[in-house]
């Protein structure tokens, strides 16, 4: 064997193999332990504590930046895995909407379906709200899925600024849990991270609003609490899709003020999980506008799926995609099974999912969940049916 040296000071042997065989400071442990250090130099064997080796900050959560990949068990998952929308989820949500244009047709429930077939669960619904909403916001923890804001019918208060949840495992409402920082509807798909349900943009008051709003809130998944304005986009609009990595949130396309004049967008932005901050502006749409699209998540991608274009309006049946590690414009790489808006979406591991939406003029609603493979974006299928129609509908997976 030959020393390694610095400065005169052995540090390391190198076997006839030129391994490096390091001499520890402390050689306390068995084999097979993880290594820590105790900041002053020394290192040392046993298991880590998360609590006490995590980066310091924010005390109350336990996010560890991983780079490259860690074993659970037999499994290796890359660090994408922990908080991309998806990655875990076995079926996909469903949630409130409208079987037809007027508000006494709004539903309370939720459909779920999985994953791994496709067909539903069954024809009996989820009792997922406490009240029938349309034009809601949803988005899920590990355990929870929450729905955000919303119109409902029980006059006067038509607006909704409410944060409910409802537990992934079983048929029950459970609570009314908080409240988002304004009364908003009009919102889409929304995201999450690991700890965190975020909400962006909306439409402010009973339509037709004055304004738009431009906030970007935050609600945590550990306790039960009003969402705090945490950053605000680049411009106020409702009707924004919202994919998600593991490290952003996005806000995509939307109509900006004022709504009469149909003045949509084709902003890509994006908002950090590690920090509270504002949206930027990182790409583009290839069309203006993507009123009542969907949105779904791969690991490296983020999608927006059908929607309204426009000025002048038409419905669209494209599938948008934008890379995560670049800031650069979407492409168009497929299609969903037919032109709608107010539908939306939900993420596997390996699939986007469009659910619900419909047409106007003449006014239809849909019932169908179009699917389309991540591995290559262009396929698209009919695999089943919703209970009812769903029309402005939420949407998230878990």
């Amino acid at each position: 064997m030959t020393d390694v040296q610095v400065r005169g000071k052995k540090i390391a042997l190198l076997d006839s193999s030129d391994n490096i065989i390091y001499t520890l400071p402390d050689s306390a442990g068995t084999a097979g332990d993880a290594m820590v250090t105790d900041g002053a130099g020394k290192l040392f064997f046993g298991g880590i504590n998360l609590n006490s080796v995590l980066t310091a900050g924010d005390s109350s959560n336990l996010n560890a930046t991983i780079l490259g990949n860690v074993r659970l068990g037999d499994t290796i998952v890359n660090q994408l895995a922990f908080a991309r929308p998806g990655e875990f989820a076995t079926h996909g949500y469903a949630v409130g909407g409208s079987t037809g244009p007027a508000e006494p047709t709004n539903v309370s429930t939720a459909d779920r379906y999985p994953f791994a077939s496709d067909t539903i669960t069954s024809s009996q619904p989820l009792n997922a709200l406490s009240r029938a909403l349309r034009n809601i916001g949803s988005n899920a923890s590990t355990t929870h899925a929450y729905s955000t804001g919303a119109t409902h019918v029980s006059n006067p208060n038509t607006v909704s600024s409410a944060i409910e949840k409802f537990s992934l495992g079983s048929n029950a409402f459970q609570s009314d849990v908080g409240n988002l920082s304004q009364v908003r509807v009009f919102m889409r798909d929304a995201t999450q991270s690991l700890t965190h349900g975020y909400q962006a943009g909306g439409q402010v008051g009973e339509p037709p609003a004055s304004s738009f709003s431009n906030v970007i809130d935050k609600f945590p998944f550990s306790s039960d609490t009003n969402a705090s304005d945490v950053g605000d986009l680049t411009q106020g609009r409702d009707g924004i899709t919202s994919p998600g990595s593991a490290t952003h949130g996005y806000a995509v396309g939307g109509r900006a003020f004022p709504g009469g004049t149909n003045s949509g967008v084709n902003i890509i932005e994006k908002y950090p999980f590690v920090s509270d901050g504002n949206g930027a502006d990182v790409g583009d749409l290839t069309v203006t506008r993507r009123f009542g699209s969907s949105s779904q998540s791969s690991s490296t991608h983020g999608y927006s799926s059908a929607g309204r274009s426009g000025p002048p309006g038409g419905h669209q049946d494209d599938i948008q995609k934008f890379p995560f590690a670049t800031d650069e414009n979407s492409a168009n790489v497929g299609n969903i099974s037919y032109n709608r808006y107010y539908g939306a979406g939900s993420s596997s591991q390996d699939k986007g999912y469009h659910h619900g939406g419909g047409s106007f003029p003449p006014f239809a609603t849909a019932d169908d969940i179009s699917s389309f493979p991540f591995s290559t974006d262009t396929a698209s299928a009919n695999p089943a049916a919703l209970s009812v129609n769903r029309f402005v509908v939420g949407g998230t997976q878990g």
